[in-house]
Parts: C-alpha cells; sequence; structure tokens
C-alpha cells in the first residue's frame, strides 16, 4: 500500500475542490513535492476571499532575518503571515494600493502591479503618459516633471518624488491582470479619471466633465465613479472614453468632512459616506497636532428609483474600503468574520504633515455604530510606509 505521496491527482484535486481559503490551498500543496505538482496554482473554484491586511514596515520589531517581509494580518483566522517581499522595498518604491489581489507600485516614472503571492510583475503605461503630463526628463533634478495645470493650462514643474508619491489617488483593474483587463486611474491634484487596456502604451482621459473624483469601481460590466458631492456617473466598458451622469435625488445627510466610496451588491449600487473629526478635541491619534483628522462614522446608501436609501444593516455582508478597490464580501460566500462591518483603513496621504499619518484605520460596525481599532498595528509615531492596505489573497 502506497503513502500519501502516491494518492492520485483526481483525488488531489476532489480535495482542493473543498478547500475554502487560499491559504488552506498553499497548505496542501506543501504536503509534498507530488501534491506541489498536483494542486493548480491559480484555483478557481474559492469563493470571494476575505482581504488580508497589509501591514506597514515596523523597523522596531524586523529581526535581520525578517528585513525585507511584509507581514500580511488575517481576520479569518487571526494570524499574520510574513511574505519575503524584498522586490517592494525602498525609499524609491511607493504602495499605491491594491485590486484582485495585485499591489499598485509605483516608482517613478514606472508603474506597475505586483502580485505577493507569485511575485510576478506586469508594466502599466509609465506615469509621464498621464493626459496632463508635457513631458519627464530624469536629468532636471526636483523638476523632472512638466504638469499642465488644467485651469489655467500653464506649465508647472513637479519633483519625481512629488509624482511617485501622491500623482496616482486609486487603481482599480477591471480583472486579473493576467487576462484581458482595463486599469482605471484617479490622478493629479484635480483627481480625474484615465484609463488603459492590455499592451496599451500610454493612458487615455476620460470625458465626463467632472473632477474630484474619490472612487471608481467595476461593476456589473460597467464603471462607476463618484465626485466628492457624491455625484455618480457610468460607463460602458465598450463605451469609453464617455461618462454620463446618473440622475440621483441627492437626499445625503451631509458632514463637514467625507469621503464618498463605492460597491456593488447583489441588492445593488451602494454609496458609502466616511465621515471624519478634524481638530476635535475627542481625536484619539497619537499626535493630533500634527494628524488632525479621524474617521467618526459612516452611513451606507443604496441606490433605488433614482435616489440613494439608507440601510442600517448590510445583513451580514462586509466592506473593505481604503487604498485598495472598494469591495463588498457577500454573506453567502464563507467562511467570514463578523458581518455587517465595515473594515477601513487611512486613504488621506494628502493630509499627512511632517512625514507623519496613515493611522486612521478601523472597524465599523453598523449595527452597534460603533468604532474599534486593528490592535494587530502597532504603530510608532513614524511614517506609515506603505499605509495599510486591503489585499485579497488572489494569485
Amino acid at each position: 500500500m502506497g503513502g500519501w505521496e502516491e494518492l492520485p491527482c483526481d483525488l488531489i484535486n476532489a480535495i482542493c475542490q473543498r478547500l475554502e481559503t487560499y491559504v488552506d490551498h498553499i497548505r496542501l500543496g506543501a504536503v509534498c513535492a507530488s501534491w506541489y505538482s498536483a494542486v493548480p496554482k491559480r484555483p478557481t473554484h474559492l469563493f470571494k476571499q476575505i482581504p488580508w491586511l497589509m501591514l506597514p514596515f515596523d523597523d522596531k520589531t524586523q529581526t535581520h532575518c525578517l528585513s525585507f517581509y511584509h507581514s500580511f494580518y488575517s481576520i479569518l483566522d487571526d494570524k499574520v503571515y510574513h511574505l519575503d517581499l524584498s522586490e517592494t522595498r525602498g525609499k524609491e518604491k511607493w504602495i499605491r494600493g491594491s485590486s484582485h489581489g495585485w499591489l499598485v507600485i509605483a516608482e517613478s516614472p514606472a508603474l506597475y502591479l505586483f502580485n505577493p503571492l507569485t511575485k510576478v510583475q506586469i508594466a502599466l503605461p509609465p506615469i509621464y503618459t498621464f493626459p496632463d503630463i508635457r513631458w519627464y526628463s530624469s536629468y532636471n533634478t526636483g523638476r523632472e516633471y512638466a504638469v499642465i495645470n488644467c485651469q489655467s493650462g500653464e506649465t508647472i514643474y513637479k519633483s519625481q518624488a512629488m509624482l511617485q508619491d501622491m500623482y496616482i489617488h486609486k487603481l482599480v483593474l477591471s480583472s486579473s491582470p493576467l487576462d484581458d483587463y482595463l486599469a482605471l486611474a484617479i490622478y493629479g491634484e484635480l483627481r480625474q479619471l484615465a484609463f488603459c487596456r492590455r499592451n496599451d502604451k500610454k493612458w487615455t482621459a476620460a470625458k465626463m466633465g467632472f473632477c474630484c473624483l474619490q472612487d471608481v469601481i467595476f461593476y456589473q460590466n460597467k464603471i462607476y465613479v463618484v465626485d466628492d458631492h457624491a455625484t455618480v456617473l457610468v460607463s460602458g466598458m465598450s463605451s469609453l472614453p464617455n461618462f454620463t451622469l446618473i440622475p440621483v435625488q441627492h437626499n445625503l445627510t451631509m458632514w463637514m468632512i467625507s469621503l464618498f466610496y463605492l460597491v456593488g451588491s447583489s441588492k445593488g449600487l451602494m454609496l458609502v459616506a466616511r465621515h471624519y473629526m478634524i481638530d476635535n478635541d475627542e481625536l484619539e491619534v497619537p499626535r493630533p497636532e500634527v494628524c488632525s483628522y479621524q474617521t467618526s462614522g459612516f452611513r451606507v446608501y443604496l441606490l433605488e428609483s433614482n435616489q440613494w436609501s439608507q440601510i442600517a444593516n448590510l445583513g451580514g455582508d462586509l466592506i473593505f474600503i481604503g487604498y485598495n478597490a472598494s469591495v463588498l464580501i457577500s454573506s453567502i460566500d464563507s467562511p467570514r468574520p463578523k458581518g455587517n462591518c465595515i473594515y477601513y483603513t487611512d486613504s488621506q496621504a494628502e493630509l499627512w504633515e511632517d512625514d507623519y499619518g496613515g493611522f486612521d484605520n478601523g472597524i465599523f460596525d453598523l449595527e452597534e455604530e460603533r468604532i474599534k481599532g486593528f490592535e494587530e498595528l502597532h504603530l510608532h509615531s513614524q511614517l506609515v510606509c506603505p499605509p495599510p492596505i486591503w489585499v485579497m489573497p488572489d494569485p
């Protein structure tokens, strides 16, 4: 009678089909060499995975053997996984978010996608191909980019470091970049939208007549964007670069300072309003005199009959927002952590001062209307680099 390593491939595949998390999938392949060969490298049967929280570097706790490791916290099994990602280290590299399990990395002038599980890297059109960049020269130190001021038409000069750190506000993908994909980026001081398709050499501006965009998502084969006044526009995948305004009756409860996110659900398009306290005595941040903002609460709205209807319960679903592609995990996908919650990370890098910030992270329980923090974020009084980011464990 043979050992475990001699199990037939069809039986191993049958075991794979019963697994629910990518971590268990990896563990199965780690049993022995023959099982590793039999286990599919890109499982297609898994439920939508619960995102991992990519933690910032912590030089106080990193040992010499972990000096190039990133830590990922899984809220599903309450464990921290360490991945050797030396490819992402360096002051010249800035992680600007994630989508479909791929990190978005700016290494000016390069812009590329990086999968933390497989270490595959895929290039996007470089930063100097965005519509408002007139030219780029690496020899013009401190003034490498000539940028068109979209309001005055004048040319202003920006440093390579500035555009690398702050130029890309959010970048999302329609699907895994290993397939035929479309990438959308909110960019520049006016937070406009540009897109590129696979094998494109440059970014193309969207036509919508709106700026100050705050989020963009793919939902039911369409593209939705929202601006800082909760105005929503839509475009079909084949209708780019043109967007049209969705005539929504504006009945939101507006706060002084808010950020808006979009998520798609089985019930329809949802708007998540994130409200802030600014310069308030109740701020619970390490240095409120420098980092002077903090999330105070959320409101969630469902688009029904051309108006936003506030909902108080997600029915067990979970929402993950921040620099990642905004996502809702359905309650029918199991296993899952506590539902009816919004898991959020800091996405206000432009408000950071004196190399300090990135501390506005937590979990908002809609039912209890209460915020609790992430005990796993052992942050100290230095710039959080990169800020905590939600990442789907998806190869």
